[in-house]
């Protein structure tokens, strides 16, 4: 009985994370919103408001709260999971989702990133049109973070091309990911061995 409840409780998790995503997902290209979204942004605004009174997950450009409203979620939910499989739940394995979730949210920000990259790289090689709106957006996006990158690569009185800045970034930050998550398995599978 107890397991029904905790297995409905992870399944309603999940479909509010969905439901969350389909909001963050239509905020981006319908952000003015309309009356047909009124109903979906009067269920997900409190909670996601939860996570963007925490200051610095908001910056200029960014706001990096629903991607921690979405991973707090996917905690709570893996818990109810794990209760429902074995009845009990060790701190190592609340410490394991925790380490996992972390890892996924950062681990999105990077691919993320990487495919800004890969496009702007792309728009460069075909040579779209770049004082389009859209790829001044995306160069005050990606300009500094390349530069800061380069920056930190290369320091000599002459700069990397915005080309090779890019090249490097991207590269930086697929090996970035590659290495996360070989090593955030092994965290996780450690985590998991605690006995406690």
């Amino acid at each position: 009985m107890i397991a029904t409840i905790l297995y409905t409780l992870s399944a309603l998790v999940t479909l509010y994370s969905l439901i969350l995503v389909i909001r963050i997902l239509l905020s981006w290209f319908y952000p003015s919103g309309g009356e047909a979204l009124f109903l979906l942004y009067r269920i997900t605004d409190p909670y996601l408001a939860l996570f963007r009174r925490i200051g610095f997950l908001r910056t200029e450009r960014f706001d990096f709260s629903p991607i921690i409203a979405l991973l707090a979620l996917s905690v709570l939910g893996n818990i109810f999971l794990s209760l429902a499989r074995t009845g009990r739940i060790y701190v190592g394995q609340i410490l394991s989702i925790i380490v996992g979730g972390l890892w996924f949210a950062v681990s999105f920000i990077l691919m993320f990133f990487v495919i800004l990259i890969a496009v702007r790289l792309l728009g460069i090689a075909f040579r779209a049109n770049s004082v389009g709106p859209f790829w001044f957006t995306l160069d005050n996006i990606l300009s500094p973070l390349t530069y800061s990158v380069s920056h930190f690569f290369w320091r000599t009185s002459r700069p990397l091309s915005y080309r090779t800045g890019l090249l490097i970034t991207g590269v930086l930050f697929l090996l970035l990911n590659l290495a996360g998550n070989a090593l955030v398995s092994l965290v996780t599978r450690a985590l998991i061995l605690l006995p406690f």
